[in-house]
């Protein structure tokens, strides 16, 4: 794999490796600010690398982890601090206030390519024909506790049973493909696009609130892109 060729980076002791977190912070604050842009975008790229590269050589990397590492490495070369910024604040525009489009669909690209790729990665007899690992996610306690909350209490019985079946692993795990490979296009159609994005909205909720418990933040990512 890719990430193994960084084996080589060390693992910073502390209060190092708390550094390299001040630094990734103080360049998303830039970053966000609009504030000295593109130095901003190219520390917060170098600083979760870094922290990415050594996660994902020493115990298991996440795929909207790396989404996030190939948008801050397109984000120095973007105009993103061209209006509505510190950056912008401080020097007089002339001309258009217009940005080229390129960019809009640069990133565009990046979410429906990884959807789609998410989609075709399912395409095996372990996701859609055994509801694996789906069948493990739905066995986890919080699920059970999750819906409980949500649904009327005299339903804990058939609750259990539904979380628990076959049927419901094979379910989502077929949702979850047709999904993935078709929300990218459902998002970049004018026609579909309020549909995607109720989609996605639905999507991410029962992941975040039903299905799992370290998925942090990219539920909202998703649904804010």
């Amino acid at each position: 794999m890719l990430f193994r060729s960084f084996d080589w980076l060390p693992l910073l002791p502390s209060p190092w490796i708390q550094g390299v977190g001040v630094l990734l912070g103080l360049g998303a604050l830039g970053l966000g600010l609009g504030f000295r842009y593109r130095a901003s975008a190219l520390l917060t790229f170098l600083a979760w690398g870094y922290l990415y590269a050594v996660e994902s050589t020493r115990t298991y990397w996440m795929s909207y982890y790396y989404l996030e590492l190939l948008v801050l490495f397109l984000m120095p070369f973007l105009p993103a601090a061209a209006r509505f910024s510190l950056d912008a604040s401080r020097t007089v525009r002339t001309g258009t206030l217009l940005i080229p489009f390129w960019p809009i669909w640069l990133l565009r690209a990046q979410l429906a390519i990884t959807y789609f790729y998410a989609g075709v990665a399912k395409l095996n007899t372990d996701w859609m024909v055994d509801g694996y690992p789906v069948r493990i996610f739905l066995e986890k306690p919080w699920v059970t506790a999750r819906l409980r909350f949500l649904l009327p209490a005299d339903w804990a019985g058939m609750i259990e049973r539904w979380v628990h079946s076959t049927g419901l692993a094979l379910g989502i795990s077929w949702i979850g493909a047709v999904f993935d490979l078709g929300i990218g296009a459902l998002l970049l159609c004018r026609r579909t696009r309020f549909l995607g994005m109720v989609l996605m909205m639905i999507f991410h909720g029962i992941n975040h609130f039903i299905l799992f418990n370290d998925i942090v933040w990219f539920p909202l990512l998703g649904a804010a892109t």
